[in-house]
């Protein structure tokens, strides 16, 4: 059995092969997004396959994992093939561009999630697979809500994380594709850092910004926020 195994309470990822290893960031958006009447769910840039396992979890609809990094896939198949809800996930071994070629204008998601690429102007990390899984150089954050707008349905919601630098830049470019920013969730590590990550909700119809605020650590543990929002999945909760 791989030492690399990572448990959650209703399911394990292995991550022998993928670019990037399970993060915080992935499970505060598996546990935050909504997914209420969501009958299809699009998960962009899958890795080792924590959102949409997360998601399955919580929700009915039928998934497509898209993960276009091969040894990422390596991962992301097996998890999917020994998690409870296998049936109804799709892993497709793609990029983003390609899905939408194939699709075209057929596939509308009722909700879409992306931990994205996150970093468009930072020095490249040595390593091949970070610089790919972490930097925007084969998906750019435009094309991300471009790509994704294309996709989703009418009612849908597009939800993402990122670091909070990013935010009113990802607004922006939502509201070029008619998206409208319903939902913000600004993350700090302890109540004394700033914040460093934000998850946003967008869709078609504009409504009142519902903003929120999360700290993650308290002393030597959790707060009881970030315990509450991902009890369903972290064993020692």
């Amino acid at each position: 059995m791989s030492d690399r195994l990572f448990r959650f309470k209703q399911f394990s990822l292995r991550q022998d092969y993928a670019a990037m290893r399970i993060t915080t960031d992935g499970v505060l958006l598996g546990a935050w997004a909504s997914c209420e009447g969501a009958r299809t769910i699009l998960d962009i840039g899958a890795g080792t396959g924590l959102i949409a396992l997360m998601l399955a979890q919580r929700c009915p609809g039928g998934i497509t994992a898209l993960e276009p990094d091969e040894s990422s896939c390596k991962d992301l198949r097996y998890n999917v093939a020994h998690a409870p809800w296998a049936e109804r996930i799709i892993v497709c071994c793609m990029s983003l561009q390609e899905f939408t070629e194939q699709t075209g204008e057929t596939d509308r998601f009722d909700m879409i999630v992306s931990n994205p690429p996150y970093f468009s102007d930072d020095k490249l990390p040595e390593h091949p697979g970070d610089r790919t899984s972490r930097h925007a150089l084969t998906l750019t954050h435009g094309e991300l809500i471009r790509l994704g707008a294309s996709l989703l349905s009418q009612e849908g919601r597009f939800s993402m994380i990122l670091p909070a630098r990013y935010e009113a830049k990802i607004i922006a470019l939502a509201s070029q594709h008619r998206l409208f920013c319903n939902r913000l969730l600004r993350v700090r590590p302890r109540a004394e850092k700033p914040v460093n990550r934000v998850l946003l909700e967008f869709g078609r119809e504009k409504s009142p910004l519902q903003t929120d605020h999360l700290t993650i650590h308290h002393g030597d543990g959790y707060t009881g926020e970030f315990t509450d929002l991902t009890k369903a999945y972290y064993p020692a909760f």
